[in-house]
């Protein structure tokens, strides 16, 4: 389930993928004081403390690192690049990942 919470003016939605936006909410021109780098801070924590995103994190640590060495290798991946490195990298463990394997862009 998609989530949204603020922290001031900086505003964080995680999606079902667990992927973040944090966006600063600031209107005309964004600008930044100190009480923008505390919200943005907050923001920050609360996502670090969210045990959801950190179980797959830890429990596919090895994906999460072939994906930043193919990145070391290359500017950037895009499509069949990043779901080969993670293929490649599932290959190499025992039983794959059913978390992985379910994901979109797994498939």
């Amino acid at each position: 389930m998609a989530v949204t919470k603020t922290f001031g003016d900086a505003e964080v939605s995680v999606g079902d993928d667990l992927v973040a936006t944090v966006e600063i909410r600031r209107p005309p021109d964004n600008f930044f004081d100190a009480d923008l780098i505390t919200s943005l801070a907050d923001a920050y924590f609360w996502l670090d403390d969210r045990d959801d995103a950190r179980a797959i994190i830890t429990e596919h640590g090895q994906v999460v690192e072939a994906l930043r060495d193919a990145l070391m290798e290359r500017d950037e991946l895009v499509g069949h690049e990043i779901t080969d490195v993670i293929a490649g990298c599932l290959s190499q463990t025992a039983g794959g990942s059913p978390v992985l394997e379910g994901s979109p862009m797994y498939s």
